[in-house]
C-alpha cells in the first residue's frame, strides 16, 4: 500500500464533459443455483475450502485475526443465472448526462430509500481549460426514488472562507446523514481537502474538517480517500501529515473527527486505509510486506518484498485488532490486493483479482465467488491490451446492504461489456445483469442497486429494485 506519489491515485477534474450510455440487461431462463467453483479449471468440486490460486499460479488463503485458516465456500459466477428485467428487478430510474456545458448530475451514495446524494458539476465547468482555478463551484443534493432532478442542498461556497471554486471528490451516506469532500485543487500532488456534513432533513451543510487543521497548514499530498460514518464519527483515508509540503513516498492512513465538526481529528491507523462501517465497529484495510512479482524494463520476471494491502483490521479504544488477512504460498501479483470494499451488519466484502469474497464476522466463515462470471470483451482496437483484459476481468466495486451483496468489474474505461452480479444473502442464489459500456461502480441500499456505464460522450446511472 505504498504510495508513490506520481502514481498516489486518479482525480476526476471537472472538465463539464463526461460520458455513457443505457445498460443492456439480458433477460434468460435459466433458473440454475451457483454450484461450487473448482480450484482449477481442470476439475470440478464441490463447496469446500480450497484455497483461490492467483494468476501466477500462487495459492491464497484467508487467514482470520488468530492465524486459523477461514473456511470458504466457493461458488463459480459462471453459473450465475441471468436476471430477468420486471420478474427479478425493475429499473427505477436512469440518470442521463451528455457532453452539452449543462449542470451534470454525478450520483455518489445511495440513500436506504433509493434517493441518490448526488454531486452537480455546474455547465460553467465547461470553460475550463485546465490552468488556473475551476471557473465555478460543484454543488451537492438529493435526487429522490425515481426522479431525474436534484434538490440542491445550500451551497458550501462560503463555509471555507478564502477558498477558490471547489469539486466534490468523494461522499457517504447512513441514515439521514451525508458526508463529502470537496476540493479547489486539481493537481495530483496538492489535495486541499474540505470534509462536509449535512442532515438530509435539513440540507444545511457544515464543515466537519480541512486538510489545514491536519497538516498545521502545509499543502497535503492527493490521495484518493474513502469516507465512511460511524456512530457520531466520520472515518475517511488520507496521507500523512507527515509528508505535507514533501514529494516523498507514502502510506496512508485512517483518521476520524465528529461529524458535528468538534474537537480534534484523531489518528486511528497508520498504514491502513478503505475503512468501511460493520456491527462490530470500523473496519480498514491494512498492510504488511509480502513477496510480490514485477518486472524490468525488458519484461523478465522479478520478485520484490513489498508493502501492500493484505488484510483488514477492527479499531477499537486500544488500537488496531487483526480480523483478516490473505496468506500467499508464494509471490503475488501487484492486483492481488484486497479491493472493493464493501460492508453492511457483518458482512465484509472484498475482491482479489477477478475473486470476491464475503467474510462473515460473526462467524469467521465466507462466500467465494470467482471464474470472472463473463468473457473478456473489449474493443477490437484494444484486443491483445494486457491492461484492456485485465481491468475486463478484475472486480472494480463491490456493495453490500441486509439482504444481499453485488459486484462488477472494470476500471471505468466503459469500453466493455461485463456483468453485475447480485448474491442474495438469505437464499444463497448469484443472480447477474448485463451492463454494455460498463464504468465499473456498484452501488447498494435498502432493495435497491445502481450501476453506472460511461459511453462516447455520455454516461447512464442506472437505478434498480431487485426482488
Amino acid at each position: 500500500m505504498l504510495v508513490a506519489l506520481a502514481a498516489a491515485g486518479t482525480l476526476a477534474l471537472v472538465t463539464g464533459c463526461h460520458g455513457g450510455t443505457h445498460p443492456s440487461e439480458t433477460a434468460a431462463t435459466s433458473a440454475t443455483r451457483p454450484s461450487a467453483s473448482p480450484a482449477s479449471t481442470e476439475r470440478a468440486e464441490r463447496p469446500g475450502t480450497t484455497p483461490s490460486a492467483t494468476p501466477s499460479g500462487t495459492t491464497i488463503r484467508l487467514v482470520d485475526g488468530d492465524g486459523r485458516d477461514v473456511p470458504v465456500t466457493w461458488y463459480d459466477m459462471k453459473t450465475a443465472r441471468d436476471a430477468a428485467p420486471s420478474n427479478d428487478f425493475s429499473v427505477v430510474s436512469r440518470l442521463q448526462t451528455t457532453g452539452t456545458c449543462t449542470d451534470t448530475l454525478a450520483p455518489g451514495a445511495l440513500f436506504d430509500d433509493g434517493a441518490w446524494f448526488t454531486g452537480v458539476t455546474p455547465g460553467a465547468a465547461c470553460s475550463w481549460q485546465g490552468d488556473g482555478p475551476l471557473p465555478a463551484s460543484d454543488r451537492v443534493g438529493v435526487v429522490q426514488e425515481g426522479s431525474t432532478t436534484a434538490h440542491l442542498w445550500a451551497s458550501t461556497v462560503t463555509l471555507v472562507p478564502g477558498d477558490h471554486h471547489r469539486q466534490v471528490t468523494r461522499s457517504t451516506v447512513s441514515g439521514d446523514w451525508a458526508v463529502w469532500s470537496e476540493t479547489e485543487s486539481t493537481d495530483l500532488y496538492y489535495d486541499n481537502w474540505r470534509v462536509f456534513a449535512a442532515d438530509r432533513r435539513t440540507g444545511k451543510p457544515h464543515v466537519v474538517a480541512t486538510a489545514e487543521e491536519f497538516t498545521g497548514g502545509k499543502k497535503l499530498p492527493f490521495y484518493e480517500a474513502t469516507y465512511t460514518i460511524y456512530q457520531d464519527r466520520v472515518f475517511w483515508s488520507t496521507t500523512p501529515a507527515s509528508v505535507a509540503g514533501t514529494q516523498k513516498a507514502f502510506e496512508p492512513e485512517v483518521v476520524s473527527k465528529a461529524i458535528s465538526g468538534k474537537g480534534a481529528i484523531d489518528v486511528v491507523a497508520k498504514a491502513g486505509d478503505q475503512p468501511v462501517t460493520t456491527d462490530s465497529g470500523v473496519v480498514v484495510r491494512t498492510s504488511s510486506k509480502l513477496r510480490v512479482n514485477d518486472t524490468d524494463d525488458t519484461d523478465s520476471p522479478d520478485v520484490k518484498k513489498e508493502t501492500i494491502s493484505t488484510g483488514f483490521s477492527l479499531v477499537t479504544a486500544h488500537g488496531l485488532q487483526p480480523l483478516l488477512r490473505i496468506s500467499p504460498t508464494g509471490p503475488i501479483d501487484r492486483d492481488q490486493e484486497p479491493s472493493a470494499v464493501a460492508a453492511h451488519g457483518n458482512t465484509l466484502a472484498f475482491a482479489v483479482g477477478d475473486t470476491e469474497y464475503l467474510y462473515d464476522l460473526a462467524t469467521g466463515t465466507a462466500v467465494g465467488f470467482r471464474g470472472a462470471g463473463h468473457e473478456i470483451a473489449v474493443p477490437d482496437a484494444r484486443e491483445g491490451d494486457s491492461d484492456a483484459e485485465s481491468e475486463a476481468s478484475t472486480i472494480n466495486s463491490s456493495a453490500v446492504t441486509g439482504s444481499f451483496a453485488t459486484w462488477t468489474f472494470g476500471g471505468g474505461s466503459g469500453s466493455l461489456k461485463a456483468p453485475v452480479l447480485v448474491y442474495d444473502l438469505k437464499s444463497n442464489t448469484l443472480r447477474r445483469t448485463w451492463v454494455k459500456h460498463n464504468g465499473g461502480d456498484v452501488w447498494a441500499a435498502g432493495g435497491y442497486v445502481g450501476w453506472r456505464s460511461i459511453g462516447q460522450d455520455s454516461s447512464t446511472t442506472t437505478l434498480t429494485a431487485w426482488r
